[in-house]
């Protein structure tokens, strides 16, 4: 598993074992000594001690966790982890959600971080990346620029679509005058990527239109979108 850069990344570590109409509750000290002790192992994710891995044993009141928070958050470049009893989130708060690309011109996608949501919601992740809307019997067109020129890139991440009813998308990634990717995806298909680019281009074109007849809207996902060398 590839662990965030721990020297970039925080964890915030809250408990509460001692309540008003509650006996003392030692577990929850222990998972707490338990948890910072598996963050910080050189076997998992070798978080440096206190400094990036923060526990907050029994906060006197919310103004001492929301300040532990935002010093952590602030601190935080990669990942942030904030911990409380049977809840976890993960985010990557700060930093480029898509590595090596950036919105240029035409239909603007929305970028995401990538966000873990608690236990209790499901749990999963949402992978960064972009998202477009598509409507039916229409396409988009969106220009990126990308970092490198003059280097060895290839296209990272996976392309997929998501719908309330049965979507058929035709898909371009083009670089200058030449088409380095294309395909077809239906709902829930996923499309790898990997292709090389050419070394001189500064820009490509992603372009996807809607082949099928159905009315609903169709959305369109770039995820973990970047570059790779």
């Amino acid at each position: 598993m590839l662990f965030p850069d721990p020297d970039k990344s925080q964890a915030v570590l809250i408990g509460v074992s001692r309540h008003t109409y509650l006996d003392y509750l030692p577990t929850v000290d222990n998972n707490l000594k338990a948890l910072s002790s598996v963050l910080m192992s050189a076997s998992s994710w070798s978080l440096p001690e206190n400094s990036h891995c923060r526990v907050v044993p029994d906060p006197e009141n919310v103004d001492e966790v929301v300040c532990t928070e935002r010093h952590a958050a602030r601190a935080a470049s990669d990942a942030l982890v904030v911990s409380v009893p049977g809840v976890y989130f993960f985010t990557r708060p700060e930093g480029d959600p898509t590595p090596g690309l950036d919105y240029s011109t035409g239909d603007k996608p929305t970028e995401s971080h990538e966000v873990c949501r608690p236990p209790q919601s499901g749990g999963g992740c949402a992978a960064a990346g972009w998202r477009w809307s598509i409507p039916a019997s229409e396409e988009i067109r969106t220009t990126l620029r990308l970092d490198g020129a003059g280097t060895d890139r290839a296209l990272a991440g996976g392309l997929r679509v998501k719908a309330d009813c049965d979507v058929t998308v035709e898909w371009d990634v083009i670089a200058g005058k030449r088409r380095v990717v294309n395909g077809t995806l239906v709902s829930q298909d996923l499309q790898h990527l990997a292709d090389s680019l050419p070394r001189e281009v500064e820009n490509i074109e992603v372009t996807a239109r809607r082949t099928d007849t159905a009315s609903c809207e169709a959305r369109l996902y770039w995820d973990d979108a970047g570059l790779t060398p």
